[in-house]
């Protein structure tokens, strides 16, 4: 039982050290690719999609920046002499 309860603080503890990184969905392949006719409305769906996916990309490398940025920002807490660095 105390093993799960570590477990548990763990992941709050990781969860709430990148809550100002947000969730990236990938967005879907349009079904007109794999079914049906292709068309303008399957060429409006594609068009669609891959801006979607530059979204998504987009998103990813925020998520990254950020994350970068909370390890620059702990390290340089820590270097400060503090043992415990968190709000970043």
């Amino acid at each position: 039982m105390v093993k799960a309860g570590c477990i548990i603080v763990a992941l709050v503890i990781a969860t709430s050290a990148h809550a100002g990184i947000g969730f990236c969905s990938e967005p879907s392949e349009p079904n007109c690719l794999n079914f049906g006719d292709i068309d303008e409305f399957c060429r409006s769906q594609v068009e669609q999609y891959l801006r979607e996916i530059a979204k998504h990309m987009d998103c990813i490398l925020e998520n990254d920046r950020k994350s970068q940025q909370i390890a620059i920002n702990k390290w340089n807490c820590r270097i400060k002499g503090n043992s415990y660095c968190s709000g970043y």
